[in-house]
């Protein structure tokens, strides 16, 4: 499953969509770009949409995003787009791909 948490557009004026991924193994917070893809966070399989908001609002990432030109995250493993892919099929191949 994917929901996006939040919506951002950075310093050089290019559209982000950051994601929760919720997979049986785990769940991530990922940053979609036009460019790039890469990961806030992974969080355990007993943590989901709270812990992710806690993470982009309490830990100012949102704030951070927005005045850098650069992501601000690390690059999704391969096991992380594996799981990544693994959701979105499950979802029957909906949800957010990039953000728009």
């Amino acid at each position: 499953m994917e929901e996006t948490s939040a919506t951002y557009t950075d310093a050089a004026d290019r559209p982000h969509a950051v994601v929760l991924v919720i997979h049986p193994g785990g769940a991530l917070v990922v940053d979609r770009g036009p460019r790039s893809v890469c990961v806030v966070c992974a969080l355990e399989t007993d943590e989901g949409r709270d812990q992710a908001l806690a993470v982009l609002e309490g830990g100012a990432y949102l704030e951070r995003a927005r005045a850098s030109r650069r992501p601000l995250c690390r690059a999704l493993s391969e096991e992380e787009r594996a799981m990544i892919a693994e959701a979105r099929a499950e979802a029957g191949g909906r949800g957010p791909a990039r953000a728009a």
